[in-house]
């Protein structure tokens, strides 16, 4: 596991998109509880039922009013082939509407209606298309259905986190410490909150309002012992490690045009919360691949559970 940067091991560090993992560790800890499914529906009675359905003429994305979008799983939302874009709540430079802009705290839930309302194929260059290289998707934005693309974006995590709440009737905040930062016996200070002052602006986080997608906080000492309980399989059964270590985008099909590895790393995938090593396309390269959660600031956990 690197930092990219010499530091102490036991002091929090902003982890950025390593954040992933130990979101997707909570759900499947959920998922083994019977408290959720990965096939559980955002649009599901349990969940939201139809009470995120919004006009269209309310939305900053013309596709965002897609009735596709209510048939997006966990476990898309985790492996983030939803078909959700860019995190509409707290991106200010996207968010055309101001009534989006975030200036004063509100719940989670608020914050993911606004994502789910607003980001449904809502993509940085809003088509499917690899600006520069002249790669474009056969797909139609107006069909697009959960499973065909894959987009590396926060709002999966967002909305994924709500219906936790929902299911659990617990904050984030109460799931994150009884599910992951309890059993792993955390020692450091961990939380959710934007100490960077370069990225207060985009991410202005908080435990009252995390952004599970890459605004924890948590020192290198605590995740190195979350990835050894990790295969060690004393947080996650082995069954769960092996669905989160599993490339839901190649089992799905998914179309990859957009990963943010594609030049560097073209035949890797992605599983819950993570990356998985795919060293080619070939059908069965991916088994027992190295994956890894590297997050902006240098931060990189790799897990490689074939050699524990």
């Amino acid at each position: 596991m690197g930092t990219g940067r010499g530091h102490d091991m036991c002091e929090a560090d902003h982890i950025a998109s390593a954040t992933k993992l130990t979101t997707a560790v909570a759900i499947l800890r959920l998922v083994e509880e019977g408290r959720m499914a990965l096939e559980d529906a955002v649009g599901d009675a349990a969940y939201f039922g139809d009470l995120w359905d919004h006009a269209q003429e309310h939305t900053v994305n013309k596709y965002a009013s897609s009735v596709h979008k209510r048939d997006a799983t966990v476990l898309h939302l985790l492996s983030q082939t939803s078909g959700f874009g860019e995190p509409m709540y707290r991106k200010k430079k996207i968010a055309k509407d101001k009534r989006l802009i975030r200036e004063t705290p509100v719940p989670l839930q608020q914050a993911a209606r606004w994502d789910y309302e607003n980001s449904y194929g809502y993509f940085k260059n809003r088509k499917f298309q690899v600006e520069g290289e002249g790669q474009v998707s056969s797909l139609d934005p107006k069909e697009l259905q959960p499973g065909q693309v894959f987009y590396y974006g926060g709002a999966n995590f967002s909305i994924v986190a709500a219906m936790a709440e929902k299911a659990t009737g617990m904050t984030w905040h109460e799931i994150f410490t009884r599910y992951v930062a309890e059993p792993c016996n955390f020692t450091g200070e961990w939380g959710y909150h934007a100490k960077d002052e370069r990225y207060a602006d985009v991410y202005p986080a908080s435990n009252d309002i995390p952004f599970t997608d890459g605004s924890l906080f948590l020192a290198s000492y605590d995740y190195a012992k979350l990835l050894q309980k990790l295969t060690a399989q004393e947080l996650l059964s082995a069954r769960s490690l092996q669905l989160m270590t599993t490339p839901w985008t190649k089992q799905l099909g998914a179309d990859m045009a957009m990963s943010p590895w594609r030049l560097v790393f073209p035949s890797w995938h992605y599983g819950l919360g993570q990356w998985v090593e795919c060293p080619d396309d070939a059908a069965a390269s991916c088994a027992g691949a190295p994956t890894n959660s590297i997050g902006l600031f240098g931060f990189s956990p790799r897990l490689h559970v074939a050699e524990g």
